[in-house]
């Protein structure tokens, strides 16, 4: 997505939904630790890290940045987060996989995961690298 300084940076659909969840507008998003004057190569982002992610709807695509430019393999951070919006438990969870329950000590390990709006992740981004403001994370 490009930002306001003329960069580009780099959102991804980090996982959908399964069936099972009938969320059939929601994805989970991350912003790439990644940051340039150019559209990146598909090679630059293979080892780059995920800063932040969240759930979204599937318009945030649009809002923040226009265009799918390919595919690339990563994992998802580990949060807790619920399997679903009406459930009570809490889970350790990578994108929509449950590892396990979660429990207290991991709130000191793991972020909880985040509902994100249409444009979040293009914010996230001009904090990050436009106002260099770290404290996003």
């Amino acid at each position: 997505m490009k930002l306001s300084d003329n960069s580009y940076s780099i959102g991804v659909i980090i996982d959908i939904p399964p069936d099972d969840l009938k969320l059939t507008r929601e994805v989970i998003i991350g912003l790439l630790d990644w940051n340039k004057a150019k559209h990146p190569k598909e090679s630059e982002l293979k080892n780059c890290k995920i800063l932040s992610q969240g759930h979204a709807h599937i318009k945030a695509i649009n809002y923040s940045g226009k265009e799918i430019l390919g595919n690339i393999n990563i994992s998802p951070k580990i949060m807790i987060d619920t399997y679903g919006a009406n459930s009570n438990d809490y889970y350790l969870m990578q994108g929509y996989k449950k590892i396990r329950k979660s429990n207290f000590k991991d709130d000191e390990l793991y972020e909880m995961s985040e509902y994100w709006g249409y444009d979040y992740i293009k914010e996230i981004a001009e904090n990050i690298f436009v106002k260099k403001d770290k404290n996003r994370l």
